[in-house]
């Protein structure tokens, strides 16, 4: 058995990065923050946070962690970026700390291509839409199905800059808006009844898969409010879907498989190998991933309770509001949501300043967009 005595979570100044702070934070476990493309940070107020260090890069982070190969540190990407850097140092790091891996040089990064993703997920049972994938000065608009959706191929280069076209005209707006260095998939677009994200944990070819988060809103790409939902409320066969994709690509560490409900089918939308921020929600409802994935690295084989996954409802509180300011949500809604979600990303009663840090930046935010206009 090793035994972990130092926890690094490396990430941006993001709810995802607080969010893996206070799963392991909840639990008694001091992190040692690592916070990339920013001088300082409001999640640096949290009591949890052991030691705080503030990086140009996710490079220079990655640089900077404390090698040991007798006594290895955990770390966790909170971002593609970590997850593909740390991918591609493979051979390097696995000799001195714990952190999301699949097994060879350069794995996961190859796996970040969406189209890759679609193929593999296909031959692993999941309905998929069908896509094309090229650079965006390449695309013959009169070719394509409408609607459409627009995407980055690699999630890396384009992050959630995602769109939605209804016709030729639309299609060759949203194309000029890309970098024409980076490719792209067009999508058939999938009229959802609704998204869900499957989380897991896999650890040495094995895997844990408790619940699942249905999307009940999402800001620019980002989920804002959702309910979770126990596993054993999906087809048994989208389980074993999940379990293949991971298996076939090797993978250890935290996932997220993000699929639209049509029907009686699930169509596969794409993998995340990192954290995902709706894994806090999931804690919330009783089951905690992070510290799972702490104790499997400890114990050398996954390591998991049979918890029980409530139904509850979680809101990232600033980004949702966005739906109040842009009247796509009446206050009185907002405020009720607000107060039946058991998980909240930013307000903590046990750790409040981050939360009261964050809602003078968003104040201020708001007061300078006022007064622009």
């Amino acid at each position: 058995m090793n035994h972990i005595n130092k926890i690094i979570v490396i990430g941006t100044n993001h709810h995802n990065t607080l969010s893996m702070v206070r799963c392991f934070g909840e639990e008694g476990r001091k992190v040692n923050l690592y916070v990339y493309g920013d001088s300082h940070s409001y999640i640096a107020s949290s009591i949890y946070i052991a030691s705080v260090s503030y990086y140009s890069t996710a490079s220079d982070a990655i640089a900077a962690i404390p090698l040991d190969s007798s006594n290895k540190p955990l770390v966790i990407a909170c971002s593609d970026e970590v997850a593909s850097l740390m991918d591609l140092q493979y051979d390097l790091l696995r000799q001195g700390c714990h952190f999301f891996n699949a097994g060879k040089t350069g794995r996961i990064t190859a796996y970040m291509d969406k189209q890759k993703q679609l193929q593999i997920a296909k031959e692993c049972g999941f309905s998929v839409p069908m896509s094309q994938k090229t650079y965006p000065n390449n695309i013959n608009v009169a070719t394509v199905n409408y609607p459409c959706i627009v995407k980055p191929k690699e999630s890396i280069h384009g992050g959630k800059h995602i769109a939605i076209c209804k016709n030729k005209d639309e299609l060759t707006k949203v194309l000029s808006q890309f970098n024409s260095t980076y490719e792209i998939l067009v999508q058939d677009f999938i009229e959802r009844e609704y998204e869900i994200v499957i989380l897991g944990l896999s650890y040495e070819g094995k895997h844990y898969i408790p619940g699942y988060i249905k999307k009940l809103r999402e800001f620019r790409g980002g989920t804002t409010y959702s309910t979770t939902n126990p596993i054993k409320r999906l087809n048994p066969n989208i389980i074993k879907s999940c379990e293949s994709l991971i298996s076939d690509i090797g993978y250890t560490g935290l996932w997220g498989i993000e699929c639209i409900k049509q029907g009686d089918k699930y169509y596969f939308i794409e993998l995340n190998m990192r954290n995902d921020a709706t894994t806090y929600a999931l804690s919330k409802a009783g089951t905690n991933l992070p510290l799972y994935y702490y104790e499997s690295c400890n114990h050398g084989d996954l390591y998991h309770l049979e918890d029980t996954v409530r139904a509850i409802n979680a809101m990232v509180e600033y980004e949702d509001f966005n739906f109040v300011l842009k009247l796509k949500l009446p206050l009185f809604t907002w405020i009720r949501e607000y107060r039946n979600s058991a998980c909240k990303y930013f307000h903590s009663n046990h750790d409040p300043k981050p939360s009261k840090i964050k809602m003078k930046e968003y104040i201020r935010f708001l007061c300078n967009r006022i007064f622009k206009f």
